[in-house]
C-alpha cells in the first residue's frame, strides 16, 4: 500500500539528503508549519548508513537532491524493509517530484489552512 503525502501528521518523519540549495530551506519551512520533524542526513554516507538511517528514523518520506543521490537512497530505501516514499528536488525519469508534494499542499491549503 502506497504512502500517500497528504496523510502526513504532526510528529511524522521526512528525511531530506540534498546539497545547499533552495529547495532544503522551502521543505524546512513547510516541515516547521504542519508539525512534521525534520531529518536532515549528510550527502556522503554510504549504502548501509543510509540503509540504518531509514530503517530507525520510521521516516515516510525521503527527500534527495539529484539523480547521483537518488541511485544509493532508493536502493537503501528498498531494502531497509520501511515504507517510505523518495522524491527528487532535480527531475529524474521515474521518480517522483517535490513538486508533487508542493502541488498537493498548493490543493488542499484552503482545507487545511486554518490547521495549519
Amino acid at each position: 500500500m502506497a504512502f500517500l503525502i497528504w496523510a502526513l501528521k504532526k510528529g511524522d518523519k521526512i528525511i531530506t539528503i540534498t546539497n545547499n540549495r533552495p529547495e532544503w530551506n522551502f521543505a524546512d519551512m513547510g516541515m516547521s508549519m504542519i508539525g512534521v520533524i525534520h531529518v536532515p542526513v549528510f550527502t556522503s554516507l554510504n549504502l548501509s548508513e543510509y540503509q540504518y538511517i531509514i530503517h530507525h528514523s520510521e521516516a515516510k518520506i525521503i527527500l534527495v537532491s539529484d539523480k547521483k543521490l537518488y541511485k544509493v537512497v532508493g536502493s537503501a530505501a528498498a531494502a531497509s524493509g520501511q515504507p517510505v516514499q523518495v522524491y527528487s528536488f532535480d527531475e529524474i525519469e521515474g521518480v517522483k517530484s517535490w513538486k508533487e508534494i508542493v502541488e498537493t499542499g498548493r490543493l488542499s491549503s484552503a482545507k487545511h489552512k486554518q490547521t495549519v
